[in-house]
């Protein structure tokens, strides 16, 4: 058998029992696990899995579309509740809208 060092590790007690109960249910030790995994890192060449950040909900692109909105002057507010008028507003419809404005601002400049 190869040598072997000790390692300590700090986990959340919670997510520890979570991971030892799953590792129970397969029949390995949570070492066994850790093992397994150091294992898969060596084979891989790094992390066996993607490692990406999360995605932000749909709720920031609704307040990135307000914001557009306000911004291109599509949306007067004075508060955010007046804001929650713009939802649902995609960028291609504000696009729109300020173009439209722009028209309609140039007519009434030449009258």
């Amino acid at each position: 058998m190869a040598e072997t060092k000790l390692m300590q590790i700090r986990v959340d007690a919670a997510v520890r029992a979570e991971v030892d109960e799953i590792c129970h249910a397969l029949g390995l030790s949570t070492n066994e696990a850790i093992n397994l995994f150091f294992h898969q890192i060596l084979l891989h060449d790094g992390i066996p899995f993607p490692l990406q950040k999360s995605r932000p909900d749909g709720g920031v692109f609704v307040a990135l579309d307000d914001a557009d909105a306000v911004a291109c002057g599509v949306l007067h507010t004075k508060s955010c509740a007046n804001a929650s008028k713009a939802r649902g507003r995609s960028f291609m419809l504000t696009i729109k809208q300020m173009s439209q404005n722009k028209k309609s601002n140039k007519k009434k400049k030449k009258r």
